[in-house]
């Protein structure tokens, strides 16, 4: 579990899992996150749904859906490279460098951004 999930929790967010032979929605008893078993889990308060599991191949769990706008620039030989919140090395930058208030209220308000720039 990434500590962002338990954040949620503690907003009081109802983490689910996805069954999808039965099409339905259970409350996990254990917390398993595998390409075998399961891919992530959902946390639902209210009308928001949050995803947080794998995304992307050969890479750690994260926040999936929905994601905050980002930008990282990293400078890599003179050259600056620009990451975007589609990759999850970008997210996962974001997890380590940003509050989770920070990164709850940029995911719901589109008019933020979260910048991070790396030398």
């Amino acid at each position: 579990m990434i500590a962002f999930e338990n954040y949620l929790i503690e907003k009081g967010f109802e983490k689910l899992g996805w069954d999808a032979k039965k099409g339905e929605y259970y409350k996990p008893k254990a917390h398993i996150i595998s390409t075998m078993v399961n891919l992530g889990y959902i946390y639902i308060k209210g009308d928001l749904k949050i995803a947080v599991g794998l995304h992307e191949a050969h890479k750690p769990v994260t926040l999936i859906n929905p994601r905050p706008r980002i930008l990282i620039e990293k400078t890599v030989e003179d050259k600056v490279i620009k990451m975007y919140e589609y990759e999850d090395d970008a997210m996962n930058i974001i997890l380590q460098k940003f509050s989770f208030d920070e990164i709850f209220e940029a995911m719901y308000n589109k008019e933020k951004l979260l910048y991070h720039k790396i030398n």
